[in-house]
């Protein structure tokens, strides 16, 4: 009787055991979706984080030539009544949509109420074709 509970034990131990080395062993690697955005829908002037208030933007100025790098300045209004500090980066770009790099580094800023801020910079190389902005908040506090 010992003996037959040990081997009904054991049965079940073993389908156990297969069930679950079957079941990991079929199940796939799940890959990264593919993006439905294309790269033009994709925003050239981004937030990242939380902002305690409103940043809008204007009309980005651009100047380039064969000879000299491209230069672009952005302006950039704080819609509150205080001051604000952030850090900005223009990523660079080829013509093919690859980053040049080096990458510059993030600049801080400080954002006046209601005026106009010009984000600006210049590309190291003149094979830069496209640009993006990137803002975050330098300190979630306003300064004063």
């Amino acid at each position: 009787m010992k003996t037959r509970h040990i081997k009904t034990l054991f049965t079940i131990l073993m389908l156990t055991t297969t069930t679950l080395l079957f079941t990991a062993c079929n199940t796939a690697p799940k890959g990264a979706t593919v993006d439905q955005l294309s790269e033009q829908s994709y925003p050239k002037i981004a937030l990242i984080g939380n902002f305690p208030a409103k940043v809008v933007y204007g009309m980005p100025s651009e100047q380039s030539s064969m000879t000299q790098p491209l230069k672009v300045a952005v302006p950039v209004r704080l819609l509150a009544d205080k001051f604000m500090a952030v850090k900005y980066r223009f990523i660079f770009l080829e013509a093919n949509g690859m980053p040049i790099k080096p990458q510059m580094d993030w600049r801080e800023r400080t954002l006046q109420p209601k005026i106009n801020t010009y984000l600006e910079a210049s590309a190291l190389s003149t094979k830069a074709h496209d640009w993006k902005l990137e803002i975050k908040s330098a300190d979630l506090t306003y300064k004063n």
